[in-house]
């Protein structure tokens, strides 16, 4: 009886072994496949990498090679080892057209992301939502990088005439960006229109833009690029309206106001 009863747990124990061995085994290939993908794609935009190429190069036959089934496992890994992808900031995701900056590509980082996917460093992001991803923390960095743009290649090259108080940007700037992006940055442009960004002489003072950037890459002007145009113009109009019915409503206490002056 205890030979049998022996025997009966020996079975289950060897049963329940080798069932958790050929899952984990079969887990394994099925990971190995999906970060053969990802490996896939680093290889792709590798191949325009020649003579200064840039990412968007890339994007058409990326797009072409990989299914949607493909690039909704591998997208969000892709993102988080460098690969610089973008979305319109007044669109929503759209995984069958991914679409790349413009930036050169860099081989190290490409390198260096074929790596940590071979090695399993990115297991966990794997199969991760990228709709729920992107559009949250996607079109945030988006925002950010168009407004540090803004900055490095608009007030940057702009001049501050002291006496009349009004900033001149670049003859071309307006040619440098889409309607949507212009929309986009409108009210952050209308806040930094300030003559502290700029030196005494009129010219842009570096050293204060490169702390605007800084700023910028910490969230600290989240909340104005997150303004559309027509929200804030209605919430000045509101603001001014309200202060001249306080004029109105309070004329003497105004001119009270003014006379202590």
């Amino acid at each position: 009886m205890w030979v049998d009863i022996m025997i009966a747990l020996a079975s289950a124990l060897i049963g329940t072994y080798f069932g958790t061995y050929f899952l984990a085994k079969r887990e394994e290939k099925k990971v190995d496949k999906v970060r053969a993908i990802a490996i896939r794609a680093l290889d792709i935009i590798k191949g325009y990498a020649k003579h200064n190429g840039t990412y968007d190069k890339a994007c058409q036959e990326l797009n072409m090679k990989l299914n949607i089934v493909e690039k909704r496992a591998v997208i969000v890994v892709l993102h988080k080892v460098g690969l610089p992808i973008q979305i319109p900031v007044n669109a929503p995701f759209d995984i069958k057209n991914i679409q790349l900056s413009n930036d050169v590509i860099d081989k190290d980082l490409l390198n260096d992301a074929k790596a940590q996917i071979e090695h399993g460093h990115c297991d966990h992001l794997l199969y991760k939502d990228p709709d729920k991803y992107f559009t949250g923390n996607l079109r945030i960095e988006t925002l950010r990088s168009l407004a540090k743009r803004f900055v490095d290649n608009t007030l940057a090259y702009s001049t501050y005439k002291k006496e009349e108080e009004m900033i001149y940007y670049p003859e071309s700037w307006l040619t440098s960006y889409s309607w949507g992006e212009k929309k986009a940055i409108c009210v952050f442009k209308y806040q930094v229109t300030s003559n502290m960004y700029f030196h005494n002489d009129g010219t842009p003072d570096k050293d204060k833009l490169k702390e605007l950037k800084a700023e910028i890459s910490t969230g600290l002007w989240d909340n104005y690029l997150f303004w559309t145009q027509e929200a804030y113009d209605n919430l000045m109009q509101g603001s001014n309206l309200t202060n001249r019915f306080l004029q109105m409503a309070f004329p003497q206490q105004n001119t009270k106001t003014d006379e202590n002056r």
